[in-house]
This record gives structure tokens, C-alpha cells and sequence, in this order.
């Protein structure tokens, strides 16, 4: 995660803030109290998994919808493992507007890396032109392979 998402350092007191629902979803079920805050502004184009399924939490990364309501919703299960934040966008169009922030976590040890980004007008657009891209390029797909 290092290497692959721009983030800034974001002071604990802040996080601690913005993130209140989430880090006490995180805290009370994985259990790390240690954690490092960064707002990470590449988040919807940069979230990469390389653990397998079977692999111990501790080599991969987890996401989270933190939603307007307070609720917390992890997507990374089986469902989305190895995909981009904006294919759950557009299995789900709903969760675009319901999301408040989008939250990455890693564990090192007893150690958390926390990213996150808030779900502004900016990003909404972002993701909304990445599905769209998305899916222009499996029409043209289609049709080339209709006219095989």
C-alpha cells in the first residue's frame, strides 16, 4: 500500500474525528488499538489486494464503506476480492450516495495502516467515469467479437 496510493499523513486527533463510527467498528472487532491515519487521494483507482483468501489478515488489506448513517459496511470479502472499489459502486449504485468515506486497513502486526477518502462530488464523478469507461470498452468488446 505504500508505493501505491498518494497519502498524507493526517493527524491522530483528526481521524479520530472523521473516522469515529469506523475505529469503533475496527477497534471492537479486529481488536488493534495501534493505528496510523493517512487521507489517501488516489483511493478509488490504487486499492490492490495481494493476499490470497486463505492468507492470515495480516498480509492484506481490508475495506470499508463508512456510510452517512454511522453504519460500517467491510466489502472485501469473497465477493470483491481483487477488485476495485468502483466495481462495488457499480454492482451497488446505491452505496455512491450513501457513502461518506472509503476506508482502507492493513495490518502490520499489532499495527494498522488506516487510508481513507471522503466520498466528495469529486470522487463520486471519478468513480461514475470509470464505470462508464468501463463499460463502453465490453460494448466494443462485444461487438467485435459479435462480428467474429
Amino acid at each position: 500500500m505504500n508505493n501505491l496510493i498518494y497519502k498524507t499523513p493526517v493527524p491522530e486527533e483528526k481521524a479520530r474525528e472523521e473516522l469515529k463510527a469506523f475505529l469503533e467498528y475496527f477497534e471492537r472487532e479486529e481488536g488493534i488499538d495501534n493505528l496510523r491515519f493517512f487521507k489517501a487521494e488516489d483511493i478509488v483507482y490504487d486499492i490492490v489486494y495481494w493476499a490470497e483468501p486463505h492468507e492470515p489478515w495480516d498480509h492484506c488489506q481490508k475495506t470499508y464503506l463508512v456510510h452517512t448513517d454511522g453504519t460500517v459496511e467491510e466489502v472485501d470479502g469473497f465477493e470483491f476480492f481483487e477488485l476495485q472499489i468502483w466495481k462495488v459502486f457499480e454492482k451497488y449504485p446505491q452505496k455512491l450516495k450513501t457513502t461518506k468515506y472509503i476506508v482502507i486497513a492493513e495490518n502490520h502486526g499489532d499495527v494498522a495502516t488506516i487510508c481513507y477518502t471522503e466520498n466528495t462530488t469529486a470522487v463520486q464523478n471519478k468513480v461514475l467515469r470509470i464505470i462508464r469507461e468501463k463499460q463502453e470498452i465490453k460494448q466494443k468488446i462485444q461487438k467485435l467479437l459479435a462480428g467474429l
